[in-house]
């Protein structure tokens, strides 16, 4: 019987097609060495070793997850498994918080109500090691933005930031933002310089959670 992917795991990004290829490879050869963990019947964790042990003709070893949080064994099994950029980890905490079981009600992100199934914006930006205005951004791509345009933030290929703008406009005009050519600013660099941008795009985040901190230090103080 064929595995579905169950919503969490498919919150994270895919792999490439190079690596895919790698992991099926290395399973015909070695066969499959972590079992693939069921949750009510579909996948919570190791959906492209499912694929690559059907590429490899190999077959899979399932196991049940009888824990009481998926969501967050789904996040420790793929989020350092994973090298994701300053929007990826924004975008995917935002997608991970909304998550709740059937029947459960959901909370406004801002309220900290006990027993609330989201985190607060705060709790989201400290989790991802993100500013809260990336979380804010990646929150209003997840409310206004196509699958197409989560998508492509999820992937790697447009910031958050830009993402949040292109979410903004009608749904039916996000997908020629999403093509259009970006700023020279923007364009993709080569991989050291994409290394550098990147590692500089988190100490502008650092020095923006300090200066936010900051601020609300010395409000407090005045208050006092």
């Amino acid at each position: 019987m064929a595995l579905k992917q169950h919503a969490l795991c498919e919150i994270f990004p895919a792999l490439s097609e190079g690596e895919m290829a790698e992991l099926a490879a290395d399973i015909k050869a070695h066969g499959l060495k972590t079992p693939i963990v069921l949750y009510k019947g579909d996948v919570l964790d190791g959906w492209h070793r499912y694929l690559a042990c059907q590429r490899a003709g190999v077959k899979p070893r399932t196991m049940d997850y009888n824990g009481a949080d998926p969501r967050a064994f789904a996040k420790s099994a793929n989020w350092f498994r994973r090298h994701l950029n300053a929007s990826q980890r924004a975008l995917v905490e935002v997608q991970l918080s909304e998550w709740a079981p059937r029947g459960r009600p959901s909370t406004d992100l801002r309220k900290d109500a006990p027993g609330a199934s989201f985190s607060t914006v705060a709790q989201m930006a400290a989790e991802s090691d993100t500013a809260e205005r990336t979380i804010d951004q990646a929150r209003v791509v997840q409310t206004g933005g196509t699958d197409e345009l989560k998508e492509a933030v999820k992937e790697g290929k447009i910031s958050v930031k830009r993402a949040a703008k292109i979410a903004k406009l009608p749904k039916a005009k996000q997908p020629k933002a999403i093509k259009a050519k970006p700023k020279k600013a923007d364009q993709a660099p080569c991989a050291k310089c994409k290394e550098l941008q990147g590692q500089h795009a988190e100490l502008i985040e650092a020095y923006e959670n300090l200066s936010d901190e900051l601020k609300a230090e010395d409000g407090a103080q005045k208050d006092a």
